[in-house]
């Protein structure tokens, strides 16, 4: 998801870039508790039947989903933040608040729009200083990377390479 403001007179703005969440928390914590109830209840069955191994393992089930959960909703809440002023770019990065920050100076930045030779590859865009360059998007599917890339042509200058291999 790519949220914008930039002034076109002056090239100044941002650029907020967020993963595609499928479900919100509310829901997903309701689908947990569904899969967990019905584990639960699966162990607790094979228990009353004397199987009753069977419900250690439906609990680690339960733990391993919560885990997994856990960890795909802190991937998909990070996002990327990127500020244009008159003389410089600001690229920060985290979960909920700003983990990096990279500060360039505009007059001496690009982008640079690098796409696969190879077909099911998708393109990467990279915004370049000098010999450093830090990707950007990498989270985007390839109709938002190529919004982005729009975003970008009106602040920064914007390269095209085609690259054999990553």
């Amino acid at each position: 998801m790519i949220e914008n403001r930039i002034d076109l007179n002056t090239g100044e703005g941002y650029i907020v870039l967020r993963p595609n969440l499928s479900m919100s928390t509310q829901r997903a914590l309701w689908v947990y508790s569904a899969l967990s109830l019905y584990c639960l209840a699966i162990g607790v069955y094979f228990a009353i039947i004397g199987v009753w191994f069977v419900l250690p393992f439906s609990g680690l089930e339960i733990i391993t989903l919560l885990v997994t959960a856990y960890m795909v909703r802190r991937r998909l809440s990070r996002q990327e933040v990127l500020r244009f002023s008159a003389g410089e770019v600001l690229i920060e990065s985290g979960v909920k608040r700003a983990d990096q920050c990279w500060k360039i100076s505009r007059p001496w930045s690009s982008a640079l729009v690098s796409k696969s030779e190879r077909r099911n590859i998708p393109k990467r865009v990279l915004i370049c200083f000098r010999t450093e360059s830090r990707e950007v998007g990498g989270f985007l599917v390839e109709n938002e990377r190529d919004e982005l890339v729009q975003l970008l042509v009106r602040v920064l200058p914007v390269r095209y390479k085609t690259a054999e291999v990553y």
